[in-house]
């Protein structure tokens, strides 16, 4: 990934496991990934395991990083990338 850190990245951290598409609030991974319209590097708070309810729309700004992080993502939707 090039240039996706530094001066005017949002950096973003998950506190809450929940998911709705549709109204995501603020501490979602659906929030992070789909509501910040700048880069965004996306970090997690503890270990979690996060069910999406619909897909995951990420755009190629964002970073999803879990590292120092257990995650685990039940992808029955699963996650999309948009250019």
């Amino acid at each position: 990934m090039t240039n996706s850190t530094g001066k005017g990245t949002v950096e973003y951290v998950v506190t809450d496991l929940s998911d709705d598409a549709l109204k995501p609030k603020p501490g979602t991974l659906q929030y992070g990934a789909s509501l910040i319209k700048e880069k965004v590097w996306i970090t997690f708070s503890r270990d979690m395991k996060i069910r999406l309810q619909k897909p995951l729309l990420v755009s190629s700004f964002n970073a999803i990083d879990g590292w120092g992080s257990h995650m685990r993502w039940s992808l029955s939707c699963g996650l999309q990338g948009a250019i």
